[in-house]
């Protein structure tokens, strides 16, 4: 499955066992904006595994407590950061602290995608 949705803030991309979310320039990720990801991730993969993947082109800002939210989603079972550009300022860390299952952080999306093929194959086992 690929399925590209596109809103004010940004592009979901929709894949078969993961969500690529690109935001644009000045965004900020509030708990309203989460929550229209987080219906994405119900909708799309009620009773599966899933990975988010945020590509990281555009400088905008997180409000690393939406998170704690978004860690109650049973079946969001990692999230990686793809720092594609220099320019974007890395706020990983702060957000890591917000975040209580996997979570890594790429250069590149083709390293992302990898290591969201394994985390799948191994949580798959426990749906």
């Amino acid at each position: 499955m690929r399925l590209k949705l596109t809103y004010s803030f940004g592009t979901i991309t929709i894949h078969d066992f993961f969500l690529v979310g690109e935001m644009n320039e000045g965004v900020l990720v509030s708990y309203e904006l989460n929550q229209v990801l987080i219906d994405i991730a119900l909708k799309y993969f009620p009773n599966k595994p899933v990975i988010y993947i945020s590509r990281r082109r555009n400088s905008y800002s997180v409000n690393p407590k939406v998170y704690l939210k978004s860690m109650q989603i049973k079946n969001l079972v990692g999230i990686a950061i793809v720092l594609e550009n220099n320019t974007v300022i890395d706020n990983t860390a702060v957000e890591k602290l917000f975040i209580s299952k996997p979570f890594e952080i790429f250069n590149n999306f083709e390293e992302a995608k990898f290591w969201a093929t394994n985390l799948y194959n191994e949580k798959l086992a426990l749906f």
